[in-house]
């Protein structure tokens, strides 16, 4: 896939829907590195959701990929429909790298992101409730009604 993903082939490509394809992280790593290379300058959306063979390990490869240096027009990345997470400690890193490098993004980028699936800790919480990942445009959490999570957002 990543091979015909270049400037060569595809120089124009403004919008890539790989949403459902079943790719795997593997995949989507590589995708990341076509995409940090500067091959995909001219890409504005991006939708990546429902790729269930992924248990999140590209998504700190992909946040470092989204750079406005790399892929400057970019300005949706949809990783909607719950993320199926194998590992807490890279949804972590991915939630802390959106916050400590928004400024690298493109300005317009906006997020669609589905974490109904991981139960962020208190910082994190603090984070998303503060619009401190200001890419972030639509979050999906599980948010338990009667517990503290909901003072973070309300």
């Amino acid at each position: 896939l990543c091979s015909v993903l270049c400037a060569a082939s595809l120089p124009g490509i403004r919008v890539l829907s790989l949403a459902r394809c079943r790719l795997t992280d593997e995949a989507m790593e590589r995708l990341a590195d076509c995409m940090g290379g500067g091959h995909l300058p001219n890409l504005e959306t991006l939708q990546l959701a429902g790729n269930r063979n992924c248990v999140g390990l590209y998504l700190v490869p992909l946040e470092r990929a989204v750079r406005k240096d790399a892929v400057p027009l970019l300005s949706l990345l949809d990783l909607g429909h719950e993320l199926v997470m194998g590992s807490c400690s890279d949804v972590s890193a991915f939630l802390r790298a959106l916050r400590l490098s928004a400024a690298e993004h493109p300005p317009q980028l906006r997020l669609n992101l589905d974490l109904s699936s991981y139960r962020p800790n208190e910082e994190e919480m603090r984070a998303l409730g503060a619009g401190r990942c200001p890419s972030i445009q639509s979050l999906a959490l599980r948010l338990h009604l009667f517990s503290d999570d909901m003072k973070f957002f309300f």
